[in-house]
């Protein structure tokens, strides 16, 4: 068990301009907590709060930030999610998602911080599904491998550290930017059709959700070392898109299936990549929410908020 929060609440968020790193600064916020968010190349503003610059791939730079604010806790969410970019660019994928991760780890352990890895349900070759925290990782692709590699440094870097692994959804910070399920709900509202892949596998959750989640597993209770966090059922990204649609009041005709397989990637994706949560509920005493009640959840915050 990691021992009791700090009494400042200082968190440093990275990759705060992005879908996840936004909602935990929005959250941490509301909760009273100094935050310091931090972007590579796209400042935002966030309910009040600017973003910092820290670029990844400069660990003096990164360092510099760290010591500069003295974070109580660290929640680590930036990263190169763009699959088929990393497959192309491996070196900046694992400079950016590994490299840089070992390094704010060890920074954060140096000051005492605590250190929150967001990981990936990815790092699974998808072959089965309901995946474990104890099951064996075989990344199928470099965004995947540079992940893993990501967890790997974290964990050995700090030793209190706790990763997370999981496929989120939610709202963009960024102006012009669109997430998928943004995506799916502006394509229906313009009265087009979309594609759903019927056989890639998932267990996402709100992104919202997930970040009330990672305070708390920052707090007294989350042991060091990886935790799984999803919605308690499984389904493809077509039945997600219908899913949407049905929630959003959007005809689901306009939602047409398609096999992932026949999508021309650059990079191989895992199938089914469907986590387990039973560690979470148990440790932490969490009820994991359905994807409805997650997609509820998302469509009740307006765009921008």
């Amino acid at each position: 068990m990691v021992d009791g929060p700090r009494t400042s609440g200082t968190i440093l968020v990275t990759g705060a301009s992005g879908m996840l790193g936004s909602e935990v600064v929005r959250t941490a916020a509301a909760q009273g907590c100094t935050v310091i968010g931090t972007h590579h190349e796209t400042p935002v503003m966030i309910g009040g709060h600017e973003t910092v610059r820290m670029p990844l791939e400069d660990a003096t730079a990164l360092e510099a930030v760290v010591k500069r604010f003295a974070p109580d806790v660290v929640i680590h969410c930036a990263a190169l999610t763009n699959v088929d970019y990393c497959e192309a660019n491996p070196d900046h994928a694992f400079a950016v998602n590994a490299v840089a991760s070992a390094v704010l780890a060890r920074t954060a352990s140096r000051s005492g911080a605590r250190y929150l890895y967001v990981s990936t349900d990815a790092v699974f070759d998808g072959t089965r599904g309901w995946y474990e925290e104890t099951d064996e990782c075989r990344p199928v692709n470099v965004y995947a491998a540079s992940k893993l590699r990501g967890e790997e440094g974290s964990l050995t870097e700090h030793a209190a550290a706790v990763v997370v692994r999981l496929a989120p959804f939610g709202r963009s910070a960024r102006t012009g930017k669109r997430s998928l399920a943004e995506w799916v709900l502006a394509e229906l509202e313009a009265g087009g059709t979309i594609s759903g892949f019927v056989d890639a596998i998932f267990t996402p959750m709100y992104a919202g959700d997930l970040a009330r989640r990672f305070l708390e597993l920052t707090q007294t209770r989350a042991r060091a070392g990886v935790y799984h966090l999803g919605s308690r059922d499984a389904v493809s990204k077509y039945q997600f898109a219908c899913a949407l649609a049905s929630a959003a009041k959007r005809p689901t005709d306009d939602v047409r299936a398609m096999s992932i397989l026949d999508h021309p990637f650059r990079a191989k994706r895992p199938l089914n990549v469907s986590l387990l949560t039973s560690k979470a509920a148990r440790d932490m005493g969490w009820k994991m929410p359905s994807v409805r009640e997650g997609i509820e959840q998302f469509l009740r915050v307006a765009p921008g908020a």
